[in-house]
């Protein structure tokens, strides 16, 4: 039984970028690459700049990665599926915080 309204069966609330769906590396659909290139997630500016999040569904869970642009700081989170976006984007973004807080400078 497919779970999930699409055919990949995650949903339809959080989607593949493209080149995860070809089978590429997550970013860019070439392998090694990372977040650099056309897979990048939806930018937000705060208090700290500009960060990039990026979210891999994996089941009843969601990985959420937010990176710094200026410092190449980076973090995740795993979070339930069932919670919206902006929720996931602001508990990244929270550890992201804490993250560059504690870094040297």
């Amino acid at each position: 039984m497919r779970r999930g309204g699409t055919a990949d069966g995650l949903g339809s609330r959080f989607r593949r970028p493209a080149a995860a769906a070809r089978g590429g590396s997550p970013g860019s659909g070439s392998p090694g690459k990372g977040a650099a290139g056309a897979g990048q997630g939806p930018r937000r500016r705060s208090e700290i700049g500009e960060v990039i999040f990026e979210f891999w569904p994996a089941g009843r869970y969601v990985k959420v990665s937010a990176m710094h642009p200026r410092t190449l700081t980076e973090v995740s989170i795993v979070g339930d599926a069932t919670r919206s976006q902006s929720e996931l984007e602001e508990l990244a973004l929270q550890k992201l915080r804490y993250v560059l807080a504690r870094q040297p400078r």
